[in-house]
């Protein structure tokens, strides 16, 4: 595993305990290593208003844990919508 792998393992491990796993249906990371990046594709276990705002503010505190070492974006959908989304230079690590 390299360093950047193990790295973004973290940041799905950090996102899974911080929104809580009860909380998620699915959450994968697809990491891009061609330009050091990840996407945390966020599958939310109900589109419930108070759920999906609280889930926006857990993103942003993990965010701000890795900001100095990693770049990554994320998407958040609902029970309904719960397809991986990941190219062909992308590479997926799913944590719930």
């Amino acid at each position: 595993m390299t360093e950047f792998e193990a790295l973004v393992r973290s940041l799905g491990e950090h996102l899974v305990s911080y929104i809580g796993k009860d909380h998620l249906r699915r959450l994968s990371v697809s990491i891009d290593e061609a330009t050091l990046s990840a996407t945390a594709d966020i599958c939310l276990a109900s589109d419930d208003f108070s759920m999906v705002m609280e889930a926006i503010e857990r993103v942003g505190e993990v965010r701000l844990m890795f900001m100095d070492e990693l770049s990554f974006d994320y998407v958040l959908s609902g029970p309904e919508d719960c397809s991986p989304r990941s190219t062909s230079r992308q590479r997926d690590l799913v944590f719930a």
